[in-house]
């Protein structure tokens, strides 16, 4: 799955614009700016007492007063959107948002000169090199304060929230990265699914994998199963609370799970005054016997094996095993209720923003279907869920 995703020349992230009505698949920033709109509001409601006061949105700060994280960018319309609100609502000063994007694929990093990146991130585009990512660490680890600022491209002509944007290829090249000690918000909409994982099931009392392999001419992929455990199958406790006969099986993401407690390590370590954070995903308060598909244009392919390079892989979060990483990893950490996505939204305002759309003048036939695809249980308000976790001074209930 990770080779077929992010192989750096024949994966399905390094060769292509996946995104939008000419991809593959459509995300929830490409449904509605309203959703941005949302989580927006709820980043500025969690991190409001942490905020620094601006006097004046006219001059750039002379600190960060935000560092807005986003795992998984694509194209970054979701924080292009998101961050023209935050700043909108809580009047923010000029060059006042750090913005840091983790991105494994370097087609969507920017590596390439064709990217594709909205103009307001563009033109505030930086890389983060290993080295610079290495330095880092080293400083957080002497516990230095020390910010480099590092080469930006930046206009003159723009007046924006946004300071600056770096690029990273992991969660953990993060680490320093906040030394300043403004509050920080962590957004990770269908990051997740995109993640490894494996496919376990019961064979004679003991858990075995599923592997991929050629088929005997040799010429096409596979399924076989492990002839003994594996190391994903250790992975697996079974305490007897849950009743397991041969047959079950059970999907497992370690690399989620790995993502997860390096982001709470992270966070906890930064010396924030707060953090908030929102996963936004397809998936389950538990683990699913089997959910990996394969997705091309638009339609879930018969065989998650086809395609291979050429079609998405995804797989349902399991995000009560996600919450209890995040909780485990750091005491300074908690998480709110999983939510389904509509209900999430609704309890945000998307209701009333709309409403406020519409009296201005905004064309129902482009809001609301929209909106309607967002939260209705039919389509993406059920099956995609809202984990909200932060610092237990910046966990607001909804």
């Amino acid at each position: 799955m990770r080779t077929c995703l992010t192989h750096p020349t024949l994966g399905y992230y390094a060769k292509q614009d996946v995104f939008g009505a000419a991809g593959d698949f459509v995300t929830a920033p490409e449904v509605s700016q309203l959703f941005a709109d949302s989580l927006a509001v709820y980043g500025i409601h969690a991190l409001a007492d942490h905020l620094a006061p601006a006097a004046t949105t006219a001059a750039p700060a002379a600190t960060p007063v935000l560092h807005y994280v986003e795992l998984g960018p694509g194209r970054g319309t979701l924080a292009s959107d998101l961050l023209r609100a935050a700043a909108k609502i809580a009047k923010l000063p000029q060059d006042s948002i750090h913005v840091h994007l983790v991105e494994a694929s370097p087609f969507l990093s920017g590596s390439r000169p064709k990217r594709s990146v909205p103009a307001t991130l563009r033109l505030r585009l930086r890389k983060v090199s290993r080295t610079e990512a290495a330095a880092r660490r080293e400083r957080a680890k002497r516990g230095s304060r020390e910010t480099p600022s590092g080469p930006r491209a930046t206009s003159g002509s723009e007046r924006s929230a946004i300071a600056s944007v770096a690029w990273y290829d992991s969660v953990r090249e993060l680490e320093g990265a906040f030394a300043d000690g403004a509050p920080i918000y962590v957004v990770a909409n269908e990051f997740f699914d995109a993640l490894p994982v494996h496919q376990l099931l019961r064979v004679d009392g003991a858990w075995r994998e599923r592997l991929v392999g050629l088929d005997p001419s040799g010429d096409a992929l596979t399924l076989t199963l492990s002839d003994a455990p594996t190391l994903a199958c250790s992975m697996v406790v079974d305490d007897g609370s849950v009743p397991v006969v041969d047959g079950d099986g059970i999907e497992i993401s370690p690399d989620s799970w790995a993502a997860a407690k390096e982001l709470a390590r992270v966070l906890a370590a930064a010396p924030a005054p707060a953090f908030a954070g929102a996963i936004i995903d397809y998936g389950w308060a538990s683990p699913v016997p089997a959910s990996l598909r394969a997705i091309k244009d638009h339609a879930v392919l018969t065989s998650f094996l086809d395609h291979p390079g050429d079609a998405d892989l995804t797989a349902d979060v399991d995000f009560g095993t996600l919450a209890k990483v995040l909780t485990a990893s750091s005491d300074a950490l908690a998480v709110a209720p999983l939510l389904d996505q509509g209900v999430a939204l609704q309890k945000l305002g998307i209701a009333a923003r709309t409403e406020t759309l519409l009296a201005a003048g905004a064309s129902a036939d482009d809001i609301i279907p929209g909106v309607e695809r967002l939260v209705a249980p039919d389509a993406m308000g059920s099956i995609y869920k809202a984990l909200f976790f932060g610092s237990r001074n910046a966990l607001p209930s909804l």
